[in-house]
């Protein structure tokens, strides 16, 4: 299967679960809170962030055509949030967790995730 499907497909499937496991908001937000207090836990989140930002670029760097360059640019996304996860002192990470209190910053972020996850699934498994 060439990678480029194989991501598209994994990452649509991926993004379509977060993008509706976010319309829990309440539960969501718990989650959030306790990741911006536990150093612990976002120094975990950020290694694992990491490992898949890699594995995207070192496996995917296609820069062919629009669907090729957008997984190539999540996994510079991954990436770059990795190291925010890895290097942000806790107070730098409250504030950006603290972000997604403002209710419309949370549900844009949530349909990011649904509309990213549409347009990877479909690529993926219907064109």
């Amino acid at each position: 299967m060439d990678t480029t499907i194989f991501l598209a497909k994994l990452i649509g499937i991926f993004c379509l679960v977060m993008g509706v496991s976010m319309l829990q908001r309440n539960a969501m937000m718990e989650v959030f809170r306790e990741l911006s207090h536990a150093r612990a836990l976002s120094y975990v989140m950020g290694v694992i962030m990491l490992i898949l930002g890699l594995l995207i670029i070192l496996s995917h760097s296609n820069w062919e055509n629009a669907l090729a360059i957008g997984i190539t640019l999540l996994g510079w996304g991954i990436l770059f949030e990795a190291t925010v996860f890895l290097f942000f002192p806790k107070e730098k990470m409250a504030k950006y967790i603290n972000a997604l209190e403002n209710q419309t910053i949370y549900y844009l972020i949530a349909l990011g995730y649904v509309a990213v996850g549409v347009y990877l699934f479909y690529n993926g498994f219907v064109a």
